[in-house]
């Protein structure tokens, strides 16, 4: 399959060098004789690789059967979760028989893995034959967003869409790299379109009502929570992103709740116990929320999201120190990740002489989710702070071209304009 893949990459990689490097430069007639050299140089390599071709693949009747076997018994496999065997059945078919379902198989296997370095070489290699191919554009774009690449990955699930508009895997990536860059209304909008081609989607629902939250749409959020829980009701990120709504209503008790259906299901949850501590926080039960904090310390982080949730674990208690160092372990995992970048401001505003370090953060969350009104907001003030009110003034003008009525935008840019109103009279 490599070498199919070779012989097509030779031709169109001569002639795109032929036509950007000498077609401008020469006569008609030399352009002809270029042409010709051209193909024949590439029908030399193509030769060349189907020869090798022929050398290394005489698949036989029997191959093909083992391999049929093998690729049913890693189905079989995949279908029971267990995806490490499944991906082994797999790939010892390929090497008998490299079908091209199969290997997108074996892809896809890799993705349920989690070994996301296969993941991507395969996906790469069935766009090689493919360029076009939505599974694979889409594929790629998840490895890509579970690897903290989440606008690499949008703009793959882009092309995928545009040959393939309903193509749940784009959608439904695209609407999830969207919320997790804090772009909360195109996130919306893509989980609309998953949930106009299935309404019962669990994912897409509790993605949506996820985003609701953060766009401080709590009212709604709850009721749509309220309606998936029966329906997944040991679904940790609906019981953990339903109790940081709750925090926000505010309703504790039911938030605490929450969390410790989480920690029913998975003990040892960092999302759950890190909310669970900021509850118990809340409710002036500090002792307890010191030991939920120690207890989520102890466990070694698996990603930069893991990071993340010890850092703001730290924050609750004031440990500013430790937690910038998390956060700063999490960026070198996950230089794109937005959440980390606005929680370094958070923690980073609060400590004397870290402004300049604030503001690197924040330019660092706008510049991956330039419409996100909470931090362009926080930006603006900030910048009221170290007294630039021009600068500032712009800061929340954007907000309001984005939401013409937000409260605080409005306020603000009136708090810099009659401030530099009265320095004009000065």
């Amino acid at each position: 399959m490599t070498y199919i893949a070779s012989i097509k990459n030779s031709f169109n990689s001569v002639y795109a060098f032929v036509d950007r490097q000498l077609l401008r430069q020469l006569s008609p007639l030399q352009k002809k004789v270029a042409l010709v050299v051209a193909t024949l140089f590439s029908c030399v390599i193509a030769g060349y690789c189907l020869y090798r071709c022929c050398l290394s693949k005489k698949v036989t009747r029997a191959d093909r059967d083992q391999a049929l076997k093998l690729k049913q018994e890693g189905e079989t496999l995949r279908l029971a979760g267990k995806y490490t065997e499944a991906a082994d059945k797999i790939k010892e078919s390929l090497e008998l028989d490299d079908d091209p379902k199969a290997l997108k198989v074996y892809a896809e296997t890799l993705l349920m893995k989690k070994d996301f370095t296969e993941a991507k070489a395969v996906f790469e290699e069935i766009l090689v034959m493919a360029p076009q191919d939505p599974f694979a554009l889409s594929g790629l774009g998840e490895v890509l967003r579970m690897q903290g690449q989440y606008q690499e990955a949008i703009d793959l699930y882009k092309t995928a869409e545009t040959h393939e508009p309903k193509n749940m895997r784009a959608l439904a990536g695209h609407a999830h790299a969207a919320r997790l860059l804090g772009r909360y209304e195109e996130a919306s909008e893509y989980f609309q379109k998953v949930l106009a081609e299935d309404d019962k989607n669990i994912d897409a629902l509790s993605g949506y009502a996820d985003t609701l939250s953060w766009q401080n749409q709590t009212d709604k959020a709850v009721e749509q929570f309220k309606t998936l829980l029966p329906l997944d009701p040991t679904n940790l990120f609906i019981l953990n992103s339903y109790g940081e709504t709750l925090i926000q209503v505010p309703d504790l008790d039911g938030a605490l709740q929450q969390f410790e259906e989480a920690l029913k299901i998975a003990p040892q949850n960092l999302l759950a116990l890190r909310g669970q501590a900021e509850v118990l926080f809340r409710l002036d039960r500090k002792d307890e929320a010191k030991a939920k904090v120690a207890e989520l310390l102890k466990i070694e982080p698996q990603n930069a999201s893991d990071y993340v949730n010890q850092a703001l674990a730290l924050m609750i208690t004031d440990q500013s120190n430790e937690a910038i160092e998390k956060l700063k372990t999490a960026l070198t995992l996950r230089p794109q990740y937005f959440f980390a970048h606005v929680t370094c401001a958070r923690i980073l505003h609060k400590m004397p002489g870290k402004q300049e370090d604030t503001i690197k953060h924040l330019q660092q969350a706008i510049g991956l989710s330039p419409h996100h009104v909470v931090v362009l907001n926080a930006y603006g003030d900030l910048l009221i702070e170290i007294e630039q009110l021009v600068q500032a003034k712009k800061q929340f003008e954007k907000v309001l071209e984005i939401d013409k009525d937000n409260a605080h935008a409005l306020k603000q840019k009136e708090h810099c304009e009659t401030f530099l109103e009265a320095m004009k009279k000065v």
